[in-house]
């Protein structure tokens, strides 16, 4: 089964990244970078990245969609198009909620690359996050538009699946990925 977290924490390193993170953050409170240009411009070179990004993957989207006539397609603030096949008539997933759903995972040329059909729904907490136990913002964004009993098939942009380090050896960077996905519960 294919890793639905974005995390890449080699075996010995949790000790380095935590004294890293305390680092960072002892640095940061001290007030050490307040003004900082340097880091004002990373933050502004990394943000025009990912808008030059979803503007790339935004249109290879578009054009699957009217390459496969599909004329039907809803989109999102954040860039996810989405195509309802079932509505469903239960609650609302929104943050907070745990849930639990089918999911098939496709590229744009339509390659199956994981599936949890045949196999245990795959569960997890709506938090916004991701990490250790969270999935992709994508594919959280997506639930949170599905009823239980809905089934969508989602096109996510590749900053809100596996960004600019993918997932080898399935998901390379930048990938566009399409989630069908059924929400079969929500608590």
């Amino acid at each position: 089964m294919l890793n639905l977290t974005k995390t890449k924490i080699y075996r010995g390193s949790t000790l380095f990244l935590t004294g890293l993170l305390l680092a960072f953050s002892s640095f940061f409170l001290s007030g050490c970078l307040e003004g900082d240009s340097n880091v004002d411009e990373l933050g502004q070179e990394a943000l025009e990245a990912y808008n030059k990004q979803l503007a790339i993957d935004t249109l290879a989207i578009k054009q699957h969609l009217a390459d496969n006539s599909i004329t039907n397609a809803k989109s999102t603030k954040s860039g996810v198009f989405y195509v309802e096949q079932n509505v469903g008539t239960g609650v609302q997933a929104q943050a907070g909620h745990v849930v639990k759903t089918d999911y098939k995972l496709l590229n744009l040329a339509g390659d199956v690359l994981d599936t949890s059909y045949g196999k245990t729904p795959y569960q997890f907490q709506i938090t916004g996050r991701t990490g250790p136990g969270n999935p992709i913002l994508g594919y959280q964004i997506a639930t949170t538009l599905l009823k239980v009993g809905g089934k969508s098939t989602f096109y996510l942009p590749s900053g809100l699946a596996y960004g600019t380090t993918g997932s080898p050896p399935k998901i390379a960077p930048n990938t566009i990925l399409i989630f069908e996905i059924e929400l079969l519960e929500a608590r």
